[in-house]
C-alpha cells in the first residue's frame, strides 16, 4: 500500500515516522518544502512537491493538519489527483468532513479518523483512532492505523470520529 502523508507538525512528524517504520511505501508533503525534504531524507522516503504530486503517488493520502481551513485549501488539490482513499486524522468540524465527503471523487472513500494521544502517544505509536465509518471500511486501512496507533474504534458513520473527538476534547479541557 502506497501511503502519501500531509501535514508535518508536532503529531504528523511522529506519525509520519511509525508509517515508514512499519515498512509502507510513503510519500510526504507539507507546505514547508524544505521540513519534507529534511525528514524524507531521515526516513528515506519520497517527497511531493504538491498536493495534487501526493494523490498522484499514492493509494492512501493521510492528513494531519491544523483545521478546516488548512485541510479544504490541502483536499482541493489532494482531490485532483488519482488517490481513492483519504484520511483526515486532524481534529475537524463534523460539517467540513461532511464537505469533504461531497467534494471528494465519486470514486473516493473519505474516513474521518481523528487522534486521541499527545505527542508521547505519537512517537510510542499508541494513540486512540476514533474513525468516522465501519469496520469493513476501516478493515483495509488496519495495518495503516496499527501503525499509528493501540486502537481504533469504528463510529458507523462519516463525522462520527469528528464529533467523538470533539466530545473527547470538550472533557478534557473541562476538567
Amino acid at each position: 500500500m502506497r501511503i502519501g502523508f500531509a501535514g508535518l507538525g508536532r503529531m504528523g512528524v511522529p506519525m509520519a515516522r511509525n508509517i515508514a517504520a512499519a515498512g509502507f511505501d510513503l510519500t510526504l508533503w507539507t507546505r514547508s518544502g524544505e521540513k519534507a525534504r529534511a525528514l524524507g531524507a531521515e526516513l528515506g522516503c519520497a517527497v511531493a512537491d504538491t498536493p495534487r504530486a501526493l494523490s498522484d503517488a499514492c493509494d492512501v493520502v493521510v492528513t494531519m493538519l491544523a483545521d478546516d481551513a488548512a485541510s479544504r485549501g490541502v483536499h482541493e488539490g489532494l482531490f485532483a489527483g488519482s488517490a481513492r482513499r483519504y484520511v483526515e486524522m486532524g481534529t475537524m468540524s463534523p460539517d467540513h468532513i461532511l464537505w469533504l465527503g461531497a467534494q471528494a471523487p465519486e470514486s473516493a472513500t473519505v474516513i474521518d479518523a481523528p487522534v486521541s494521544g499527545a505527542t508521547q502517544a505519537a512517537k510510542e505509536a499508541q494513540l486512540l483512532i476514533m474513525a468516522g465509518c465501519d469496520a469493513a471500511t476501516a478493515a483495509p486501512l488496519r495495518p495503516l492505523f496499527d501503525a499509528l496507533g493501540k486502537q481504533i474504534i469504528c463510529l458507523g458513520q462519516p463525522g462520527a470520529g469528528a464529533v467523538m473527538k470533539l466530545a473527547v476534547n470538550s472533557l478534557i479541557h473541562g476538567i
